[in-house]
């Protein structure tokens, strides 16, 4: 739900998922905005700590008296945690990630993956990743699932939070050949029919145009870099995943 702590973090989770559609990619988890019944989310609250509820209560930002805006995220049934999801992990298959670098067979989709995420979080701004919990695997080991998405598309993202970003995206040298191919062709107009998608965009922006404007300048420059990797190493050493 909308809170005071994050009021337009259910947006940033339904943009996230309208750009991942958008980019051809499947393993961002479904989600829709709607209005959400005060009695329904207390019968569905579940914690070890029934006091816990009214803490949350009083962090919703209430639409109308016992009934808030927000998101539902399809919630992934079989998904596990894995060593992705930390810097240690990453750095421990960075290789995978860079020119000529050896990936196991049993990787690749995995490598994949791991690649578009953060050319991904580039994009949308998601400074947060790597903080634990918010990269899944699935049961087999076979591919990544990229969710938690309430801290993107701030507007401006500076800083420590920008280096963070910057810092993901330079750990990549390769990257997924229809990924790019989907990144050159959005533009402002695909953009925002993307997002228009959703219902709750009937009730306030998605993406207010500053957020608009940081995503379409973040491109730019994911292009550029990925342009001056092709231009040093070949658009056949760079763009090696389907």
């Amino acid at each position: 739900p909308r809170t005071d702590a994050h009021p337009r973090g259910y947006l940033s989770e339904i943009a996230a998922y309208r750009v991942a559609r958008l980019l051809g990619m499947d393993n961002v988890p479904p989600a829709v905005g709607l209005r959400m019944p005060r009695l329904l989310m207390q019968s569905q609250f579940t914690s070890e700590h029934e006091e816990d509820w009214e803490a949350i209560r009083e962090a919703i930002r209430w639409d109308a008296p016992g009934v808030a805006r927000g998101a539902a995220i399809y919630w992934i049934p079989r998904m596990r945690s894995t060593e992705l999801s930390t810097e240690a992990g990453v750095e421990a298959v960075a290789p995978w990630l860079a020119i000529d670098g050896e990936v196991p067979a049993e990787s690749v989709e995995v490598a994949r993956d791991l690649s578009t995420l953060f050319a991904f979080d580039y994009l949308i701004g998601n400074w947060d990743r790597l903080s634990g919990g918010n990269v899944s695997i699935t049961d087999d080991g076979g591919r990544l699932f990229v969710r938690d998405h309430n801290v993107a598309f701030g507007a401006p993202i500076d800083g420590q939070r920008y280096a963070r970003l910057q810092r993901n995206l330079e750990r990549v040298q390769r990257f997924s050949r229809s990924f790019v191919e989907r990144l050159v062709a959005m533009d402002q107009s695909s953009l925002e029919a993307a997002l228009a998608e959703d219902p709750e965009g009937e009730v306030r922006p998605i993406l207010d145009p500053a957020q608009l404007e940081g995503v379409l300048r973040r491109q730019r420059s994911l292009l550029s870099y990925i342009g001056a990797l092709v231009a040093l190493h070949g658009a056949d050493r760079v763009l090696i995943w389907h």
